[in-house]
């Protein structure tokens, strides 16, 4: 995963840093709630740690609610994880969103690749099948697996290794780069692995 440092602030500690994930909260500083008026500030959750399921993602701006699904499918609600991580130059299609390109960093940065990210609609396809058993208990367990198909080997542009190629409400590419292939990981979510 590629993020961009865009601050710094004295609530972080060494060696540390933010993401900036819809419904993950917004810290020390809040400009959220001065950017998106009309919501109201109770929908982004606690200052720190934000949103606290899926479903509240809903009472978000509509231009976050994909991202804040995110949160949760993928990066799976995670609360101040530890990662290993290593400064590289910013692809130019995360410095395009941003906007910004330190002026002075530690590498000698330029934006590399494209500043433009096409999508594409998917044509993907899912199969379900569900078992349940009854423990003895009383309680039952129920296991689910789905495949995902993309007809042809996928539509669109290939996506590169851990990128997103699948799931509800995903609609970009279902293509993965060679030798990579598409994978289930949740309902929302598949990547090329």
């Amino acid at each position: 995963m590629i993020v961009q440092a865009t601050n710094t602030g004295g609530d972080l500690g060494s060696n540390q840093f933010d993401l900036a994930i819809p419904g993950g909260g917004f810290g020390i500083f809040n400009a959220c709630t001065n950017q998106y008026p009309s919501t109201p500030a109770a929908s982004w959750g606690a200052q720190y740690g934000g949103i606290s399921s899926r479903d509240q993602c809903a009472s978000l701006p509509a231009a976050l609610q994909a991202g804040c699904y995110w949160r949760f499918n993928w990066f799976l609600n995670a609360d101040n994880p530890s990662v290993s991580f290593k400064q590289v130059a910013c692809p130019a299609a995360l410095t395009a969103k941003s906007g910004c390109v330190r002026a002075n960093d530690a590498i000698n940065e330029s934006p590399t690749g494209s500043s433009v990210v096409p999508t594409y609609a998917s044509t993907a396809s899912s199969t379900s099948a569900s078992t349940s058993t009854s423990a003895g208990g009383g309680g039952t367990t129920t296991s689910s697996t789905t495949t995902t198909s993309a007809g042809s080997g996928g539509t669109g542009t290939p996506v590169a290794h851990y990128g997103q190629c699948g799931g509800a409400g995903y609609t970009g590419s279902t293509a993965c780069a060679s030798p990579y292939t598409c994978t289930y990981v949740n309902a929302y979510y598949s990547q090329c692995l």
